[in-house]
């Protein structure tokens, strides 16, 4: 018997990588949406804003993988979106957790997206799950995203995982297809000296990783998604420049990015964060892109 899955964000770049991957000889992927239920194609309207929540009570959910939020690279840091970036990650997440508290079946377990942001910029410190939080406006929001999330574990005792997440690399979404074309154009460069860390993974790992948490039933609580091998902007402009036999020159002054609004620039494009995945390397996970050149050549051959 195929057990239920339910995903939330299923349709952006990391949950339509991730539902490609499952095998749905196994699971049966239910997916949570903002447009109209369609429970044929096992597809609920939800609605944290709202308080909308279509899921019928009497269909079994086995694991739930909660990766819905507003993206914090959108738009400008005004106070404003900064409200939207924590009311979705904050909020949705406790709508969701409290969905599955007052249910009387109690998903197996529950994969919580989360970020790196969560360690702040901590310069060439090398940092793990175990490391403290760190400040900033992405740190206090996946702080208390990560709360709100482990309230499952607390109060019902479901395993719970959290996911913190790098700089995502992958073809078909997320960084990679909107700086391409800029480098294309010859418009890439640095941020700031260039020196500042950047913790990043392959698409296909971030996969297989979130695949192992889903099923490896003693995993639990935070767990880096990111590559055993960080490198420094300058490093990450300079492999991408070379691999697309474009020049790199332009630089963007640290003070130029220092006057966006709501510490964006120092959050977004000078924060340095060198992680190690702890728990994947503890867990003998296999790395399939260890190096940022492999990564970069498998984004550009797709």
């Amino acid at each position: 018997m195929k057990k239920n899955i339910l995903i939330t964000g299923a349709s952006g770049f990391l949950g339509s990588s991730l539902i490609k991957s499952i095998d749905q000889s196994k699971y049966q992927i239910i997916e949570l949406t903002r447009k109209s239920s369609q429970p044929e194609k096992f597809k609920f309207n939800w609605s944290p804003m709202n308080g909308t929540w279509e899921v019928p009570e009497q269909l079994p959910i086995h694991g739930v993988i909660h990766l819905a939020g507003q993206g914090v690279a959108n738009w400008l840091w005004t106070k404003s979106q900064i409200e939207k970036i924590r009311e979705s990650r904050i909020q949705g997440t406790k709508f969701l957790v409290n969905r599955f508290l007052n249910r009387l079946d109690k998903p197996e377990f529950f994969i919580s997206s989360s970020a790196v942001g969560y360690y702040g910029s901590r310069g060439e410190t090398l940092l793990n799950e175990e490391s403290s939080y760190g400040s900033g406006v992405l740190a206090d929001i996946c702080v208390k995203w990560e709360q709100e999330s482990m309230r499952l574990a607390k109060e019902a005792s479901v395993r719970t995982v959290l996911l913190r997440t790098g700089l995502v690399l992958g073809a078909k979404g997320g960084i990679f297809r909107k700086i391409k074309w800029q480098f294309f154009l010859g418009l890439g460069g640095c941020f700031g000296k260039g020196d500042q860390n950047i913790s990043w993974i392959h698409i296909n790992d971030w996969v297989k990783a979130t695949i192992l948490c889903m099923e490896k039933k003693d995993i639990k609580g935070p767990v880096n998604l990111v590559s055993i091998h960080s490198v420094t902007n300058r490093e990450f402009t300079k492999s991408l420049a070379k691999l697309m036999f474009r020049p790199a020159f332009l630089h963007v002054p640290a003070f130029l990015l220092r006057l966006l609004p709501g510490g964006m620039g120092n959050e977004l494009f000078l924060a340095s964060q060198k992680i190690m995945p702890k728990v994947l390397l503890d867990n003998d996970f296999k790395f399939q892109f260890i190096t940022i050149e492999s990564a970069f050549k498998e984004n550009l051959a797709n």
